[in-house]
């Protein structure tokens, strides 16, 4: 039923299975409020226009979206919720990326003037480097969000256990969201018909579910699980 939460599993699915669901599930719940979500959307895009509510709006629209697992329907209420709660926060994110993006593409230029095998070796190497870490914040935002301790570090920390304890999930709708991010930037007219709103719903769902399937309340995050990639742990 569409605004229903996802069902707790008795035994954590395959990651394939997981993840189909989790997308089937998402386009869904997406095509259900896909008015309100649409709205949202445009708005998130307005404030990015001004560079300064950039930041804000994100996790004000992750907020939003957030409401869609608990049922209810996600409206500008809850954006502008978020929106006030999370304004410090995510302009602390956002310089946290800038940051990193400089040091990213400054290391991409400056082996893109260099013809060797060692230059080409390290330009695949930050180039995956920069997928790994679009991976990890597309885990982390929501965490954030669920975390009772809401701490940037730790959330980036759970994104990067949680990358790592579900590969074959991660792959699957990670590149969808690539994809969709792609098939976006070409056409253009999906940003306008609710393509954000599609990622941040897609980026929450995916957390919920893996939480829920490794044992954690979805909500609160109570409790920790050890999972299997190393000693990786999903802490509080």
């Amino acid at each position: 039923m569409a605004g229903a939460p996802l069902e707790t599993p008795a035994a954590p699915p395959p990651q394939g299975r997981a993840a189909w669901a989790v997308i089937g599930h998402t386009l869904r719940e997406w095509w259900y409020y896909w008015v309100p979500l649409t709205v949202l959307s445009l708005v998130w895009l307005g404030s990015c226009l001004t560079v300064v509510l950039g930041p804000p709006a994100t996790f004000g629209l992750l907020a939003a979206v957030r409401a869609v697992s608990q049922g209810e329907t996600p409206g500008l209420s809850a954006w502008w919720q978020g929106v006030r709660r999370y304004a410090g926060l995510a302009w602390l994110w956002a310089l946290t990326n800038l940051l990193l993006l400089w040091l990213w593409g400054t290391n991409l230029w400056f082996y893109a003037h260099w013809e060797t095998p060692l230059a080409e070796a390290m330009r695949w190497f930050w180039g995956l480097l920069g997928v790994l870490w679009g991976l990890i914040q597309f885990y982390a935002l929501p965490f954030l969000l669920e975390q009772e301790r809401q701490h940037l570090g730790l959330a980036l920390r759970n994104g990067f256990y949680l990358l790592m304890a579900a590969p074959l999930y991660t792959l699957l709708i990670g590149g969808l969201a690539g994809l969709l991010i792609l098939g976006g930037t070409l056409v253009m007219a999906p940003w306008f018909l609710g393509l954000p709103a599609l990622l941040a719903l897609l980026s929450h769902s995916a957390v919920v579910e893996r939480l829920t399937a490794y044992g954690l309340r979805p909500a609160s995050l109570a409790g920790a699980a050890q999972q299997s990639a190393g000693s990786s742990e999903y802490r509080v």
